[in-house]
């Protein structure tokens, strides 16, 4: 590409000339990013594709020009515009000249944005390059959680902080839908169209464009082939496809149920190494998770049996085979996606003894909660199931408290000075709790 092709790209994708649309503004993300920079430290931005991480960049140069930053003290590159071609690291060396060269007047460090990065082979060297003589504030992002892993993480050691981006969480959701309320009496007020919209949350998930879509199942559907298209098949040159979509699809039917890669194998009748690759494909694309077994040791986790999440409901609600409607189990992945988004220092497992329990929450070396999810206790069965299991677990690791998480009941049980709060989900999610 000759320099004027090279400015003609950038200048789309930049504030240089022109203001650019960024979408509804996800603050906590904008902040953290702009903190980490200003820190000295490289901003990695993980996530699934489509979960808003191209945006949020954006965000971040606007809030940046807002502040008083000049806009040709920017640069952001999207290595997914396909006038771009197959970018080397050489190449990205002669994009970042020309905008040095025709773009940049100050003598000020620039903020580089290297959008899904990863496209790029040995972009890392450039990174690093530049951190190390101070020569720019960075941030990039990538759709693989690789970009925080093996060889990039040992050249990055200790220059970079990652921000995961996630679809939306349900508090995200609703101001998306322009749902506001100050007080309680707000709240009430507006509680029916709130849990129409949770409905709406749990079958249809956070992913932005889905939320701000009518044809959601299309979007959802289309979004699903694109990222294992992009960041699978191309990315790792995978040739059973059609290995790769019965396992991915058999995860995300079978999200909150307990699983190995053995007996995923003995099911689908797919070879058991081939299982264990195009798994660890499929998790690196984020799509889905995995938690393990609360225990005393890694060797006893290791040999326990994990519990497989989609990273967002209407993966696991439109591609996943269901039967029936299934809103307990979408509930309970909901729980688990809020929940990884609540507070990044803490672990998350599930607890398996004479009886189980969906999530421990473990903060360091303390467990500090336990978590049951129920659609509802008004089955007597089902209630005494969820809670002597939260017993179970309360006890062993000596908790006074526990949660059990309904679409719609709440409430307080004591037993022997053990308290089980019984509380709304969409409340929950809302953090309208103590």
């Amino acid at each position: 590409m000759d320099r004027e092709e090279i400015i003609k790209i950038l200048t789309d994708w930049n504030f240089w000339i022109k203001d650019l649309y960024t979408g509804i503004k996800r603050t906590h993300y904008v902040n953290k990013i702009i903190q980490t920079m200003n820190n000295g430290f490289i901003a990695d931005v993980i996530g699934v594709r489509r979960s808003g991480k191209s945006t949020i960049m954006r965000q971040v140069i606007k809030e940046l020009i807002y502040n008083g930053l000049d806009p040709r003290d920017t640069l952001f590159i999207n290595f997914e515009d396909p006038r771009l071609g197959e970018v080397s690291s050489t190449d990205l060396m002669k994009i970042y000249e020309v905008y040095l060269e025709s773009v940049k007047k100050s003598n000020s460090r620039p903020y580089i944005f290297l959008d899904e990065v990863q496209k790029v082979k040995n972009w890392e060297n450039f990174v690093r390059s530049l951190h190390e003589r101070r020569e720019a504030y960075i941030a990039v992002s990538g759709s693989t959680s690789q970009l925080s892993k093996g060889e990039v993480s040992l050249t990055l050691t200790g220059r970079h902080i990652t921000t995961n981006v996630n679809p939306l969480n349900f508090i995200e959701f609703i101001s998306f839908k322009n749902i506001k309320f100050t007080d309680l009496v707000e709240l009430v007020s507006k509680e029916t169209e709130i849990k129409r919209y949770f409905l709406e949350y749990l079958q249809f998930g956070g992913f932005p464009e889905v939320v701000l879509n009518k044809n959601k199942e299309e979007i959802i559907l289309n979004l699903y082939n694109d990222i294992l298209t992009r960041d699978i098949i191309e990315r790792y040159h995978v040739r059973e496809i059609t290995k790769l979509k019965t396992i991915a699809k058999y995860y995300l039917s079978n999200t909150g149920k307990l699983i190995t890669l053995r007996s995923v194998s003995r099911g689908l009748n797919i070879s058991l190494s081939t299982v264990e690759r195009l798994t660890n494909y499929i998790k690196e694309s984020m799509i889905i998770t995995f938690i393990d077994k609360i225990a005393p040791s890694l060797k006893i986790v290791e040999r326990s049996l994990r519990k497989v999440y989609a990273i967002d409901n209407g993966l696991s609600n439109i591609i996943g085979f269901r039967l029936k409607e299934e809103l307990g189990s979408l509930l309970e992945n909901a729980v688990l996606i809020n929940l990884k988004g609540k507070n990044s220092m803490q672990e998350i497992y599930y607890y398996s003894g004479k009886r189980e329990v969906d999530f421990i929450i473990v903060q360091g070396n303390n467990v500090i909660d336990a978590i049951q999810v129920t659609w509802s206790l008004s089955d007597p069965l089902t209630e005494k199931r969820e809670i002597d299991g939260l017993l179970e677990a309360m006890n062993i690791f000596n908790l006074n408290e526990g949660k059990i998480i309904t679409y719609d009941e709440e409430g307080n049980k004591t037993f022997n000075n053990r308290k089980i709060k019984i509380l709304k989900a969409w409340k929950w999610m809302l953090d309208l709790y103590d």
